[in-house]
């Protein structure tokens, strides 16, 4: 009999071989043949996801807004229902507490379709109102300060800037020099005692160089006799 594949083999071939795993083989150059019965073209593997009615174009460019809930009621006001209570002459806590229960008063709240006025401002009912300072009147230390006004030339090319490194670069070179240290001075015994010394290292004779007896009639083969006397000499 033949199996699966087309070839020989001993024993029975039944239908359910061709879905074992163990009994396919791979042919040189394929891919091996599925064991599996997969679903069909049409089926969706994972989550299937529900499309959203609402996209995000609608949920950017919509704007909604909020809506109170008609049933939601205010809270209670205490204040209101204490002073209530005053008036109808409650001066105990448990006549206080049988007034509130047939006495319900709630907090106002205002309407929410009641816009809000804003404050005005000056330049509301005069068109013609200027904030801030007038530059037409100037004060008692501009006047003495300043002689003209303050041409946009110098402020645009920063010339007051520059103008007040250049101060400060002439202060700190003054305070440089004032605050220079000053080098220290040669007294009149210090020199006298190095000229002193100066005579007696210009009077002294070289000495001789120390040799032994037996290679003082040995001729030097090079020069390299020390000219300069010797610091233990």
């Amino acid at each position: 009999m033949l199996d699966i594949s087309g070839e020989p083999r001993l024993g029975v071939t039944r239908k359910t071989q061709e879905w074992n795993a163990m009994l396919i083989r791979p042919e040189i150059g394929k891919v091996r043949k599925p064991t599996r019965k997969l679903p069909g073209q049409e089926h969706a593997y994972g989550i299937n996801m529900v499309q959203d009615p609402e996209n995000a174009k609608e949920v950017t460019m919509v704007w909604k807004e909020h809506e109170p809930n008609p049933d939601n009621k205010p809270g209670p006001d205490f204040m209101a229902m204490n002073l209530a209570s005053i008036k109808s002459e409650c001066t105990t806590a448990s006549e206080t507490r049988i007034f509130r229960e047939t006495h319900d008063i709630r907090i106002k709240q205002g309407s929410p379709t009641k816009t809000r006025r804003e404050p005005l401002i000056p330049s509301d009912y005069n068109p013609e109102h200027v904030y801030g300072r007038s530059t037409l009147v100037r004060t008692y230390a501009e006047k003495q300060w300043l002689s003209c006004d303050t041409p946009i030339k110098k402020l645009i090319q920063n010339d007051y800037g520059d103008e007040w490194i250049r101060m400060n670069e002439a202060r700190q070179e003054e305070l440089n020099r004032q605050h220079e240290k000053v080098p220290p001075k040669t007294t009149r015994a210090a020199l006298g005692h190095a000229s002193k010394a100066k005579l007696v290292a210009e009077q002294q004779q070289p000495k001789e160089r120390f040799v032994l007896s037996k290679f003082k009639n040995v001729p030097t083969k090079i020069d390299n006799k020390q000219t300069l006397p010797l610091q233990r000499d």
